[in-house]
């Protein structure tokens, strides 16, 4: 079940990496910002404070990761990992994964952990019964 009374805005930290991986994953692509929005169903102004961490916390909602990392066809907690591979088939192994988010700091943890069980809940509301 979703936490209701969670900050709804990543770190700092954690948006530093948002926006590391999405221009990261946007050149392999040779998108730029305006195709990232237009494939996301989103703003480009909204793309470009994703883009500038502190420029505008709110565009950094669960459902503008959710809709980005859906575009670039990634899971959404994997946008917030420091230093995601541009070639996401890098991530295959848990053991890649899990290494990585130990080594996060707590907030960065948490950060993951709530987009994490927010795709759970709604991959199994989506699933046919």
């Amino acid at each position: 079940m979703i936490m209701e009374n969670i900050n709804p805005y990543p770190t700092t930290e954690t948006s530093h990496a948002l926006a590391d991986n999405l221009r990261r994953l946007c050149a392999r692509l040779g998108w730029d910002q305006r195709t990232l929005a237009a494939k996301a169903g989103i703003s480009p102004s909204t793309i470009g404070n994703m883009l500038n961490p502190g420029r505008d916390t709110a565009s950094t909602r669960l459902d503008n990761i959710e809709k980005c990392a859906k575009a670039l066809k990634i899971q959404a907690w994997q946008l917030l990992l420091p230093s995601l591979p541009a070639e996401k088939d890098a991530l295959n192994t848990a053991l890649d994964v899990f290494t990585m988010f130990i080594n996060l700091p707590a907030d960065a943890q948490r950060d993951i952990a709530r987009v994490a069980e927010r795709e759970t809940t709604l991959y199994k509301l989506q699933k046919p019964h």
